[in-house]
């Protein structure tokens, strides 16, 4: 089956130890990738509607609405506010994140981009009949349905089974290399073997007792 996979930071097209990387490996799909860290909503819309006709099916790991993305001299940028953007040395682009930055920070309306994200949801999965949602957070896929399930949650689950205490933020990006994708090796597996058998269209949802949660398995912590 070809499979077309869009979406955020858990849907990486640059890791290697991640699920849809084992849906090819390990149950022997055709998986293209193009997901980026910290892309929008509207970055993997534009992208499915260009590249849609070139798979069987839609994998997209609906990201949070609180991202914008935007192209300079033929490359994506993502942003989210949360931090002041570096200097790049690039006055045009600097500029444009400062922009973006400031929107974010100060006139950002949280709720109307809920019910904005809650629209495109149901547009894209209402066109898109070969269309699996994986929602990566909370919103905005819970303004249709509480799905029970999505791909943050699961790695907060891991961050405080393992580091009890402890900042998932600062966990995730201290172990970028040995837990891609934001999870373990062993429950991306997991995850891959779970969307594997359960390819219908819609919202996915499974429960979190599905995954393993065994301190043996900090190892994949690179601890």
């Amino acid at each position: 089956m070809k499979i077309g996979v869009f979406g955020d930071s858990f849907a990486n097209k640059h890791c290697s130890d991640i699920w849809w990387k084992y849906l090819q490996t390990q149950h022997g799909h055709d998986v293209r990738c193009f997901g980026e860290g910290g892309s929008s909503l509207s970055f993997s819309v534009d992208l499915i509607e260009y590249h849609h006709r070139d798979f069987d099916t839609i994998i997209w790991c609906a990201t949070s609405v609180n991202r914008i993305s935007f192209w300079h001299k033929d490359r994506a940028y993502h942003n989210t506010g949360t931090s002041r953007p570096e200097s790049s040395g690039d006055y045009e682009l600097d500029d444009k994140k400062k922009i973006i930055h400031d929107y974010l920070t100060r006139a950002y309306d949280w709720h109307f981009q809920e019910i904005l994200g809650q629209a495109l949801i149901h547009f894209m999965l209402e066109k898109y009949h070969n269309l699996t949602i994986i929602p990566s957070f909370n919103t905005p896929v819970y303004f249709m349905q509480d799905p029970g399930f999505n791909l943050y949650d699961l790695c907060v689950m891991e961050t405080e089974f393992f580091f009890p205490g402890q900042e998932t933020s600062a966990i995730v990006n201290s172990d970028r290399d040995q837990r891609q994708g934001h999870l373990t090796k062993t429950n991306q597996k997991i995850l891959a073997e779970l969307i594997n058998n359960d390819l219908d269209h819609g919202i996915f949802s499974i429960s979190y007792e599905n995954f393993v949660f065994d301190k043996t398995l900090r190892a994949e912590f690179g601890d």
